[in-house]
């Protein structure tokens, strides 16, 4: 093992992405060069463009600047990958930005390793493809979200796209700035749109988490 120490290797077996791709092959593909383990404190940001981003630990939330705003996109949680709309990207507006909600610890895959994989692991490259579809699924949920004409239906599209589904019931888990900042509406609208979906049983609020009921 030359190229890449014992604990890169624990952290991309855990990573559904690379968890196919055996570790003769990640040794040799892995240089120092092309890959950088980076820590990060509660709410230190970081700017990124043609790198895969992948989260081992903590939380980091994806957003954009829009006029001097910042706009909310999502949440990155442990062996979950980001950054993957700038990868390739050959254009030097498009920047991914992310802030650590927490204590985080981030591995950064330069473009030329994640190509160099692409082009050795025919398993690899099928797995890639189906996050890649996976990201055009997320982006067509966010389109729909944004195309219904009343902030009941937009809240209601944004928390079915964003749910986390582990456990009984769906739920997210935001505050109420980073809401209004994704659906890009007024907090007084927003609360009302709440307020009236708790009315209605449709959904559940407790603290920063909203369950969806139905």
């Amino acid at each position: 093992m030359s190229h890449i120490d014992k604990r890169i290797l624990d952290i991309l077996a855990k990573a559904p992405l690379f968890s196919s791709i055996d570790s003769e092959t990640i040794s040799k593909l892995f240089k120092k060069e092309k890959y950088e383990l980076i820590s990060l404190g509660s709410g230190e940001e970081i700017s990124v463009k043609n790198v895969l981003v992948l989260v081992i630990s903590g939380t980091l939330e994806a957003y954009k600047n829009e006029n001097g705003k910042k706009v909310y996109l999502k949440i990155i949680k442990p062996f979950e990958l980001t950054g993957i709309a700038t990868l390739f990207d050959t254009e030097s507006r498009y920047i991914s930005t992310f802030l650590a909600k927490k204590n985080s610890e981030i591995l950064l895959m330069r473009e030329e390793l994640i190509l160099s994989i692409l082009r050795t692991s025919p398993d690899f490259s099928e797995s890639f493809s189906r996050l890649l579809c996976d990201k055009l699924r997320y982006l067509n949920s966010r389109i729909d979200t944004y195309t219904q004409s009343n902030v009941e239906d937009r809240l209601l599209e944004f928390i079915k796209a964003s749910a986390n589904k582990q456990g009984e019931r769906p739920f997210i888990e935001m505050s109420m700035m980073s809401l209004s900042s994704a659906l890009g509406v007024g907090r007084a609208s927003l609360y009302r749109a709440l307020s009236s979906l708790e009315e209605n049983e449709t959904i559940f609020k407790e603290g920063k988490k909203i369950y969806l009921l139905k």
